[in-house]
């Protein structure tokens, strides 16, 4: 039953309008604010030049990024991924990548809140958080956008 729900092309444009908006969203505020994001960076030293560099506003613009709209964004894109995997390449074990980018993410985002709070501790799990996220989401977006391709080849051969 949620195999079918998650493949079921309702729920995908669903997820794919709210991620859609979501990252136009992030991207609006990061412009808006001039940010230099935290979320692909994993080197403490490297981090914490980040954050030094930004202003008082920035730093709170980059909080409220992070609680109000990265928070929910592993919970839209990576069902999103897996639904699209899953229906075209009809392979469960394809979606793992894609399921393990919702606990880094939010793991990343959580340590992240802590980080831009000023507990400067938490750069460790982000420093382990961060690489996982990023390469499951790489290959999770690569089956996904595969996936898409299959879909659109599937199409043109019925038509």
């Amino acid at each position: 039953m949620a195999n079918s729900r998650l493949t079921d092309t309702k729920t995908l444009w669903r997820l794919f309008w709210v991620f859609g908006a979501l990252s136009l969203a992030m991207l609006a505020w990061i412009s808006f604010y001039k940010l230099h994001i935290i979320d692909e960076i994993w080197e403490p030293a490297k981090v914490q030049a980040v954050l030094d560099a930004q202003t008082t506003e920035q730093h709170r613009a980059h909080f409220r990024m992070t609680l109000f709209f990265d928070l929910l964004y592993p919970f839209v894109y990576g069902p999103l991924f897996a639904g699209l995997t899953l229906k075209y390449l009809k392979r469960g074990w394809l979606t793992i990548p894609a399921f393990l980018c919702i606990p880094a993410d939010t793991i990343e985002n959580i340590a992240q809140l802590f980080i831009l709070s000023g507990t400067t501790q938490a750069m460790a799990i982000k420093a382990i958080a961060t690489p996982i996220k990023l390469i499951c989401f790489i290959i999770a977006l690569v089956l996904a956008i595969l996936a898409l391709g299959v879909a659109v080849k599937q199409r043109k051969s019925k038509s």
